[in-house]
Parts: C-alpha cells; structure tokens; sequence
C-alpha cells in the first residue's frame, strides 16, 4: 500500500470532528484508496502473463532532469516493448469529451469532471521516453492504454474517432489486448540479462510519494486527537490498567492496541518518540507505564536513560 495512503488513514482518524481540512482530506484518501484497489484488480489478470517475458512494476514514481516527477500507474516490460498502464477505478457512465479533453463521470445523477486519462497516459509515455534516454537506457518502443477496472462503468464517446479510443478497455479484455501489442512488436530489443537490468535500474530509481501529510494539508499536530483506539469499536480512548487497554465506551480490552497508535504517531509527526512524549500521545500519565510499553515492544534506541529515543519502525 503506498505511504500516502497509510498516512492519510491515520490523519483522518487524528482530526477531531467538524475540522475544516477533514472533507478535503477524506475525499482525497477515497481517490487515493479508489486508484490502488482499481491497481490491485489488475493483478488477477497479469498473473497470467509468463515472468520471464513480462516484467510488472506498479506505482512507478521517477524524476525527471528538472527533478519533477512523473508516476505511472503500472508498466509492463517486455524484450519487445513496454506497456504503460493507466487504471481508473470510476463506476457509473463516463464520457470522452473530446472538445475539452476531459472525462465527465455520470453516476447517480451526478456529473463530475476528470482529466483525460488518454492526455495523461500520453504525458507520461513523453516523460518516459526522455527519462530512459537521459539513463542511456536502450530505445524501445512504448505502448499505452487506459483499463477501467469496474467492469460495470459504462464508456461513452461521440463518433468519429474511433482510432484514439481502441486502447481504453475494461480490465477483462487486458490479455487481448496485451496480445495485440505483443504481436505488434515483434523484434526482440532487449536480452533477458538487460530486461533484469532494466528492471533493477527502474526499482532503484523508483521514490514513492511519502509527503510530510501535516504540511501538505496544513494541520497543526496540535489539531491531532491524542490516546489510543478501540480496535473493537473504534473509538477514543481507551484506559491501560494493569498492562491491559480497556475502552469505556464498549468495553473491549487488548495487550497491544497502542501498537496503532504509535503506527499513526510515526506516520503523522515522526518516526522516533521518547518516554514523554508516548505518554503525552498516548494519554498516560504513569512514567512506569510508557517505560514498561517501550520495554516490551523492543525497540531499537539511541541516547541515555535520559532523553532516550526510541525508534518507531513498522512491518507494513
């Protein structure tokens, strides 16, 4: 799951009800969360295609020589191509408008404008293109396409251009259209040495959007709401009496539900913490407490007993 994501989940659970970044932010985690499920059903139907031959790397983020960057939803490298893939998760009917260039999603009565993702794919095969050139990567040829991954949205488009639109597809017709490509490019432009190269190269260069989430949205860390959360019912806080979390609110008890917490502590404000500022985040007023929490998660630290930092680092 991308940072951004994981950062954004725990924001919108920290910011107190009625807080006026709290709609911009829960609609910005839905369009982020809506992309990387549309990605993850994608991997149903590439898991057909043989790894020798085809190379799949998602949420590709690379810098240009201006250091800005450009992230592609999936590519696929082959001895013979690539294949850049632009996913959208969209329900309801959409239309190409092609005198705007955009495309307008009707669902439930409701219209709602997109950028063209055909523009956008576009775009990002132009980047591409320079990005391996600047690399002294070999030249190959570079394919796009747009695959919608809700196979009930309903695509529309005014007649008379039907060349531009016969690579947005649902996901279900990917393979065919993976075999178009295929049998479209058939010259061999790379070793399966240099295809492996290639990859290690794309993976290395690879930086994952990982934005500091409080300056971005510009919410003070004294907006976020402090304690721990029921795992069972969700809610604030709960209580730690004799090395045991209990919610007041439905009564539910757990060893370990501050492990949450201090996950939201280091993707929110920073990746280390010390003893009082674990009972500050944690809303424990026992000095014996934090110490024993810290003791049994087994962290690694740095400093004296004295403003010692411990360092808070997740399996994800």
């Amino acid at each position: 799951m991308p940072p951004i994501i994981r950062k954004l989940t725990a924001l919108a659970r920290r910011l107190p009800p009625g807080h006026p970044k709290q709609q911009f932010i829960e609609n910005d985690l839905g369009r982020y969360r809506s992309g990387y499920h549309g990605e993850q059903s994608l991997d149903y139907q590439l898991s057909f295609l043989p790894k020798k031959t085809f190379h799949i790397l998602h949420s590709l983020r690379l810098a240009d020589s201006d250091n800005r960057f450009f992230q592609m939803d999936t590519i696929l490298l082959t001895p013979f191509y690539i294949l850049i893939i632009e996913a959208k998760n969209i329900s309801g009917t959409v239309y190409f408008d092609e005198q705007f260039h955009q495309l307008i999603r009707t669902n439930d009565g409701q219209e709602v404008a997109f950028k063209d993702p055909l523009l956008q794919v576009e775009h990002q095969k132009n980047q591409f293109e320079h990005w391996l050139q600047a690399h002294k990567m070999p030249p190959l040829p570079i394919e796009t396409i747009v695959v919608f991954t809700n196979s009930s949205t309903v695509i529309k488009t005014a007649p008379g251009n039907p060349k531009r639109y016969e690579n947005v597809i649902h996901s279900m017709d990917l393979l065919a259209q993976v075999e178009r490509f295929t049998h479209e490019n058939k010259e061999e432009k790379l070793s399966e040495k240099e295809l492996r190269k290639l990859s290690r190269t794309l993976i290395r260069k690879n930086t994952p959007d990982d934005p500091n989430v409080l300056a971005r949205y510009s919410v003070a860390e004294a907006d976020l709401l402090k304690g721990v959360h029921c795992p069972e019912c969700g809610k604030l806080a709960m209580k730690r009496a004799h090395g045991i979390w209990v919610c007041p609110s439905c009564e539910a008890s757990s060893k370990s539900a501050h492990v949450e917490a201090l996950r939201d502590y280091a993707l929110l404000i920073r990746p280390e913490i010390t003893n009082q500022q674990l009972r500050d985040f944690l809303r424990l007023s026992s000095r014996t407490m934090a110490t024993n929490i810290l003791a049994s998660m087994n962290l690694e630290h740095s400093g004296g007993t004295r403003g010692r930092r411990y360092w808070l680092f997740f399996d994800e």
